[in-house]
């Protein structure tokens, strides 16, 4: 069963030997531990493989691009998810539409259309 890990349990990340009282969180796994920094590095390891993946169109089948497709968009959905409940955090904080646009490159009005909700 996976699950988290509090911090009261001595335990350490699998991958970087960080222990979980110095990472604050582990996520657990059968046998493994994985704290969010490799998380994060395991993502931008696949990112990146995906960029370059993208050179060699012409060597994929089909069926090889359409699931890349999905995978594709199911990720940017989740990321769009989450986009939009740190908005809606930063806005019951008090942070402005011209902050929240200036820090995705878009304007005051079109981080209010994105993020907003409101027609």
């Amino acid at each position: 069963m996976t699950g988290a890990v509090s911090a009261a349990v001595e335990s350490c990340c699998s991958f970087c030997g960080c222990s979980s009282t110095a990472v604050g969180r582990l996520v657990a796994g059968p046998a493994v531990y994985i704290c969010g920094g490799c998380v994060q590095r395991a993502d931008q390891i696949i990112v990146n493989e995906q960029d370059a993946s993208l050179d060699d169109l012409d060597g994929k089948s089909d069926d090889e691009l359409l699931a890349t497709v999905a995978r594709l968009h199911r990720s940017r959905e989740t990321a769009e998810r989450a986009a939009i409940r740190y908005v809606r955090e930063l806005r019951a904080r008090g942070v402005t539409w011209a902050r929240i646009g200036e820090t995705v490159g878009i304007s005051r009005q079109s981080a209010w259309e994105r993020y907003s909700g409101e027609e």
